[in-house]
């Protein structure tokens, strides 16, 4: 009798399902590296200023132990909270960047102050003449106008190119800004990329020929091809030209981008070739859960 073939049993069966969940599996993962690497910081940054995490909710048991502690304890806390003597201590503590500068450098706003054309201008200290006209130095003017360029990088994926520019008077009022393109190389290849930057009144409440002081008000941005996103901003700067050639810079910025808060710090330090400064340093900027800090390098010029 002839021999009849065997059938394909249960086993041949969950053999070949096997081998096509390992197809899968293998296909999907071939795929993910992709997925991850398109989700750089500067989509983190996008969704931190336009669709920021939810806030974690109280959960019951701390509200639970509040309504067990005495009444009386919480009026004694709420008094020590805002006693005479916290209350004192805390505002000496938020205006002292504001008075203790001033006080430092006996600037008693009675007396005008006049540039030089750049830092260290014919062998002069600092960048400023407190108290002497125009008329008895041509070289002295009432306004003071700086612009820099300048490349930062984090040496990772992202960096940025910038400008800024300072625009001071002899009323002690100016303006503040600057704009940085940051792009960020993502791994397959492609480059994501937006703008940012800052525009502020300022006004600087204390001065020497060596040190200037200013504060200000105004907003921060964010541009991309979508949309763009606006936020308040709170500055504070220092310029300090300890001697020739050396020029420094400190300044902070407070305030937010679109739903995320922004913090930003940097200071730089540089050498004074007449009209041009060369300097290098660091900058810090995080907003939200979002860090783009990077070390800068930079020219600057005086006009």
């Amino acid at each position: 009798m002839p021999q009849q073939e065997p059938q394909p049993g249960k086993n041949t069966t969950l053999a070949r399902r096997f081998e096509w969940h390992a197809f899968l599996v293998l296909l999907l993962s071939m795929n993910q590296p992709y997925c991850l690497a398109a989700d750089g910081q500067l989509e983190e940054l996008r969704r931190e200023v336009r669709d920021p995490p939810g806030h974690i909710e109280e959960t019951a048991a701390p509200r639970q132990e509040q309504e067990r502690r005495p009444r009386w304890l919480e009026d004694e806390q709420q008094e020590d909270a805002w006693s005479d003597l916290f209350g004192q201590v805390l505002l000496v503590t938020f205006t002292s960047p504001f008075w203790a500068p001033i006080g430092f450098l006996e600037d008693n706003h009675a007396i005008d102050g006049y540039f030089f054309q750049h830092p260290y201008e014919a062998d002069q200290a600092g960048f400023m003449a407190i108290g002497d006209l125009p008329s008895r130095n041509d070289k002295l003017r009432a306004w003071a106008m700086r612009m820099d360029v300048e490349y930062g990088d984090s040496f990772d994926a992202t960096a940025r190119v910038g400008g800024h520019a300072l625009l001071q008077t002899r009323s002690r009022w100016g303006l503040d800004g600057g704009v940085d393109y940051r792009y960020e190389n993502l791994a397959p290849g492609n480059q994501d990329q937006l703008w940012t930057g800052d525009l502020n009144i300022v006004y600087r409440f204390a001065q020497s020929e060596a040190v200037q002081f200013r504060a200000g008000l105004g907003f921060n941005w964010l541009a991309d091809q979508e949309e763009s996103d606006f936020g308040f901003n709170f500055t504070y700067a220092v310029d300090w030209l300890p001697r020739a050639p050396w020029v420094t810079t400190a300044e902070i910025d407070l305030g937010a981008i679109g739903e995320a808060t922004l913090v930003h710090g940097r200071f730089t330090a540089g050498i004074q070739f007449r009209r041009l400064e060369i300097y290098s340093g660091y900058d810090y900027y995080d907003v939200g859960h979002v860090d783009l800090s990077n070390l800068v390098s930079g020219i600057r010029f005086s006009y």
